[in-house]
């Protein structure tokens, strides 16, 4: 688990650099100190000499793995120095062979792990993802949300620095792709995340709780949708996986969730789903978590204030009929459904469940039947 990544952190052949001049100039004097000459320098990298002029130049971006390998023939002291130099005076980063490879500019090293960076993941995770191939490594999100859409880039540039993004629209879903070196440094802190490797990433789960929920809230915004009739709020994913783990994190925040299903479709990947019903959690979801998106912001709100049933979370309703019985020897289908504020539709249903599981028996009075716990 990494909290943090240096320049140094990124070994990998495809990594090339450019540092301000004077750094270069100095860089390269002391290399000239070691060396006997710039043939034996070349052969020591295993390039050609002109290679070397043009690198030394400034004419084309320096391989990292070339500076590492350099930092070997370093005394201790000159190589944390220089390590130090160049990280805090790059100029530009990239990854790829193809010289139409887009960069960063002006990098920001070392990267910390932080709130934006949580956005970021949870979005990656969401309607993103990071699709690793022998060529290149690619970022992609994509939302039909404007604001979301300024946001992801906001936290993006924040994050990294000067970072050409490339944007189109389809079909009125807006789709963002950064820079395969940003790729790169998101899978040292969240791991590949395409079709099913797609995963909570384990710093989430190490993360403080302000982390934690700012992670939530931004999956909800992709993936949550709030069912105002229905009082409850709906997360549904294709993965079983990311499902169940956020079910496990909504109960620091002491949410507790209704049990995880799924559908089966036809010529289509399972979906898996769960509820946040009931008001009290329902309300714990608006104060802890909450959204960013708009739209579901204002249903979220909407839902609160018009929140009229008592309501209970999914898969409770039996139980809470279960507990009246217990304390009310006798008790009548329309006293439960006055008492609990459910259709006697719905206690007839249970309650012939109950009867048929031996955990209640019911006297036929001469208007309607009582319901005693079944000791």
């Amino acid at each position: 688990m990494v909290y943090e990544i240096n320049l140094w952190d990124l070994q990998n052949e495809k990594i090339k650099i450019r540092f301000k001049k004077e750094i270069r100039e100095n860089f390269f004097s002391q290399v000239q100190k070691i060396f006997n000459n710039h043939k034996e320098i070349s052969d020591y990298l295993g390039i050609s000499l002109r290679r070397f002029y043009r690198l030394k130049s400034g004419k084309s971006s320096i391989p990292l793995i070339f500076v590492i390998k350099i930092f070997i023939k370093f005394l201790p002291k000159i190589k944390i120095m220089y390590q130090k130099k160049i990280e805090s005076n790059l100029e530009e980063i990239k990854f790829g062979n193809n010289p139409k490879a887009k960069s960063i500019k002006n990098p920001r090293f070392p990267i910390k792990f932080s709130l934006q960076l949580a956005r970021v993941a949870a979005h990656i995770v969401g309607d993103g993802g990071i699709r690793r191939t022998d060529t290149d490594v690619t970022v992609y999100y994509a939302n039909k949300n404007s604001s979301l859409i300024y946001q992801f880039k906001n936290d993006v540039h924040d994050i990294f620095g000067e970072i050409d993004i490339k944007e189109y629209e389809y079909k009125g879903t807006t789709i963002v792709i950064l820079p395969s070196i940003v790729g790169f440094v998101l899978t040292k802190f969240f791991g590949e995340q395409q079709n099913d490797m797609k995963h909570i990433p384990e710093i989430i789960f190490n993360s403080k709780k302000e982390i934690q929920a700012i992670f939530l809230r931004s999956l909800y915004d992709d993936e949550g949708s709030v069912l105002v009739k229905s009082n409850c709020i709906l997360l549904k994913m294709t993965s079983k996986n990311i499902i169940e783990d956020c079910h496990k994190i909504l109960k620091k925040f002491s949410i507790i969730a209704g049990n995880i299903k799924f559908k089966d479709f036809y010529n289509k990947k399972k979906t898996y789903h769960f509820y946040i019903s009931g008001k009290p959690d329902v309300e714990k979801f608006g104060k802890y978590i909450n959204f960013e998106h708009d739209s579901k912001i204002k249903q979220l709100n909407n839902l609160l204030s018009n929140y009229k049933k008592e309501g209970f979370k999914q898969g409770d309703t039996r139980e809470r009929i279960f507990e009246h019985i217990q304390n009310n020897d006798g008790i009548t289908v329309k006293k439960l459904s006055r008492k609990l504020r459910i259709p006697s539709s719905a206690i007839r249903v249970h309650t012939r469940k109950m009867k048929h599981e031996n955990r209640i028996t019911t006297i036929k009075n001469k208007h309607e039947e009582l319901f005693f716990e079944n000791l």
